[in-house]
């Protein structure tokens, strides 16, 4: 009772209190090392814990050191604990994880969207944006300095971040928040804070103790960043014989003018789109939608949190191969803004229909526009959002179409735990008049044909959520429809024809003792018809959630009902209605040493075999493996499908991949990348040397081989293709 009483006075002392920065005399050194220059800085150190076991005083003592100059914010963790039990990663900013961490967290506006920026005992580098109960995002990177040092009974960090990374309003008073956390993987993992933080408040930046620095930022800053790029190829590739090319090389430059402190503009001329982190295969067998793959392209990641939908009206991968991109994101009142132009010279298509989609890549060339705004509604934590985006194809021997899209949508949060969503999307289609693009397969949408024949059509997409998150009990009652006709050509839309509304209840219990930590419970319930009334699919669900509190373990299972399932067969091309099929899940992640973690997953049940048209069980497995030996890493994965007909197997599939990265330094790696599907393996080296997110050099091969015989004893490899590329880029700043 003292420990509850101790606690909430800490949480309410820290909701009302403002804490003044002090301007440091002597700029600290950023090495690792906290000497006397933080003497004289704000200073915290009543962390608690806030997860699993919320409100305890953690083992080790936690202190953090505040301060700033002109140009830059001063932040220092020191960590003090058993420094052999400490875990680390040398590699890549960004690629690392089940370290022992420090972060915080940065509001410097007055909304629930901020900074992260953290680091592990090697000062390898750490950030990205936290928006509301979202996930972070790490996609974004920025400049900052960060070096860390391991003592005998403690480690540290200084972190050095100048102001011209951050975006925000110069005031003569400036107000920002900020949380603190630590993060110690042992037997559990342990999250600390500062200030305390409560799990029956959803808000992180409600909890947030407020900063201020009481003077003007003003300074002359590098407002200009140009960042140019060569990069040089040679490709080969098997039809009838293996032929080589003579190597090509292609420049080209993006670069960034910094308009106001918080208005960025980007632009990018001939972009270099290589993928240089190669997309893991995916099984693609019985399956009718496309697949989705991660936006990975740096000129795409920086604002795309706010251009994030709930109905996937934008997917950057749709802009396949640019000439141009033009870019306007930033703050404007208490607006956020993003403005993206682009000249497309491979146009990508994905039609949906009801249970189907069909991805296509095109030679025709397109114009995209994109335009989003945020507006701060209510309170810091609520918005009221306008987005719209269109796509012209260019016209060539065919009228090539347009797509096009508008839309509303709005968050209010309310009584600290309850949160309203909507989200409203009107479209308009007209599609390219050639059919040798998409011939069709037959489909019927109300009166309209499958095929490319220069149709119109227009249709809606809507998006209600209304749910309360408190710490014993989640809960969500949802309402999603696409009608027949809606489609995005700058989304991700996988389907449509469809009206689902559904309830998941959520508690949680907090044990703490029987080497258990918590127990999550779901329950849910979904159904979902078509714009015809037919019922399409309806199921209920319950799946447990068990964390112990020894090698970090989490284990669970899951198990689904559904009394009726209709599809609509793209084999048929018409229903195929099932009853009463059934699916249930197993699965475990675990830490049993310091260098080793794993995941396990078993999947069974009754699964739609589209191509028989009939219900046939399915098993599917996953496992992963991770080792962590500081310097060098090996994770793999392995995924497998089998189907059977009456216990007989009559298909299986497999997925298998390894990646072995070894970091030399911080700034210099070497990774391996061996992927296996359906007979052909890849091998994907890439030697990197990186100083910061927007300067390095890359030296890579990418080769893809063909398997004859069985999987691990083949009779013959022949060589598909192969590209063997250098890269390098450098910023200027000006």
């Amino acid at each position: 009772m003292k420990t509850f009483v101790a606690i909430n006075i800490l949480i309410f002392e820290s909701l009302y209190a403002f804490y003044v920065l002090k301007k440091v005399e002597i700029s600290p050194k950023i090495d690792g090392i906290i000497d006397d220059v933080w003497e004289n800085s704000l200073i915290f150190k009543d962390f608690r814990e806030y997860s699993p076991k919320e409100g305890e005083i953690p083992p080790f003592e936690t202190k953090v050191f505040i301060g700033y100059d002109e140009k830059n914010l001063y932040v220092a963790f020191k960590c003090y604990d058993d420094v052999k039990s400490i875990r680390k990663t040398l590699t890549k900013r960004d690629e690392f994880s089940g370290d022992d961490m420090v972060w915080f967290f940065l509001y410097t506006y007055e909304k629930d969207e901020g900074y992260i920026f953290a680091t592990n005992p090697l000062g390898i580098q750490f950030d990205g944006i936290k928006i509301g109960t979202q996930s972070e995002d790490f996609s974004f990177d920025t400049y900052f300095e960060v070096k860390s040092f391991i003592s005998d009974s403690f480690w540290s960090s200084e972190f050095k971040i100048p102001f011209s990374s951050l975006r925000f309003e110069s005031k003569e008073k400036n107000e920002w928040r900020i949380v603190f956390i630590r993060i110690r993987p042992r037997e559990y993992i342990g999250f600390y804070s500062f200030p305390p933080i409560s799990q029956n408040n959803p808000s992180l930046f409600e909890q947030a103790i407020k900063i201020i620095i009481p003077e003007k930022i003003e300074y002359k800053e590098k407002k200009n960043e140009i960042i140019p790029y060569l990069i040089t190829s040679q490709t080969g590739e098997r039809e009838e014989r293996y032929e080589n090319d003579r190597g090509k090389a292609n420049l080209g430059f993006s670069g960034k003018t910094k308009l106001k402190e918080n208005l960025i503009f980007d632009y990018a001329i001939n972009p270099d789109f290589a993928q240089i982190e190669t997309d893991i295969p995916q099984i693609d067998v019985n399956t009718q939608t496309a697949l989705y793959y991660p936006e990975k392209r740096p000129v795409f990641m920086e604002g795309s949190e706010i251009l994030r939908t709930s109905s996937n009206s934008f997917y950057t991968r749709m802009i396949n191969n640019p000439l141009y991109i033009l870019k306007l994101t930033g703050r404007i009142s208490n607006s956020d803004l993003y403005f993206l132009s682009s000249y497309d010279e491979n146009s990508l298509y994905i039609i949906p229909f009801e249970d189907a989609s069909f991805p296509i890549t095109t030679s025709k060339k397109s114009f995209i526009n994109i335009l989003r705004l945020k507006s701060t509604l209510i309170n810091q934590e609520s918005y009221l959002g306008f987005f719209a985006g269109d796509r012209r194809v260019r016209k060539d021997e065919y009228e090539n179409g347009y797509g096009s899209i508008l839309g509303i949508d709005a968050r209010i949060k309310f009584l600290k735990n309850y949160i309203f969503s909507y989200e409203g999307v009107y479209s308009n289609c007209k599609e390219p008049e050639d059919s040798n693009i998409f011939k069709g397969i037959g489909i019927k949408f109300k009166d309209f044909t499958d095929k490319f024949d220069g149709e119109r059509f227009s249709g809606f997409a809507n998006r209600l959520n209304f749910s309360a998150i408190f710490k014993y009990l989640n809960f969500s009652l949802y309402y999603v429809e696409n009608s027949p006709t809606f489609r995005s050509d700058i989304g991700y839309i996988r389907r449509n024809d469809f009206k689902i509304r559904g309830i998941s209840i959520g508690p949680t219990f907090y044990i703490n003792k029987f080497s258990i930590t918590t127990i999550n419970l779901n329950f849910d319930y979904q159904k979902a018809e078509n714009f015809e009334k037919i019922l399409k699919e309806e199921y209920f669900g319950v799946f447990y959630n068990i964390n112990f509190s020894f090698a970090q373990t989490i284990s669970g299972m899951s198990y689904y009902k559904f009394p009726i399932t209709n599809i609509f067969n793209i084999y048929t091309l018409n229903y195929s209605k099932f009853k009463n099929t059934e699916w249930k899940n197993f699965w475990i992640n675990s830490t049993p040493f310091k260098f080793l973690s794993f995941y396990f997953s078993n999947g069974e049940g009754d699964a739609i075999f589209y191509e028989f048209d009939k219900v046939v069980y399915l098993r599917y497995l996953y496992f992963s493996a991770f080792f962590n030996f500081t310097k060098l890493q090996i994770s793999s994965d392995f995924q497998k499908q089998i189907f059977y007909d009456n216990k007989n197997k009559f298909f299986e599939a497999e997925v298998f991949s390894l990646r072995t990265n070894y970091s030399f330094t911080q700034r210099t790696s070497l990774r391996i990348l061996l992927t296996y599907y359906k007979n052909y393996i890849g091998i994907y080296p890439l030697f990197t040397y990186q100083i910061n997110p927007f300067s390095f050099l890359y030296i890579g091969l990418n080769q893809d081989t063909y398997e004859y015989g069985e999987f691990l004893k083949p009779k013959k490899l022949e060589g598909q293709r192969h590209q063997f590329f250098i890269k390098i880029q450098y910023s200027f700043n000006f």
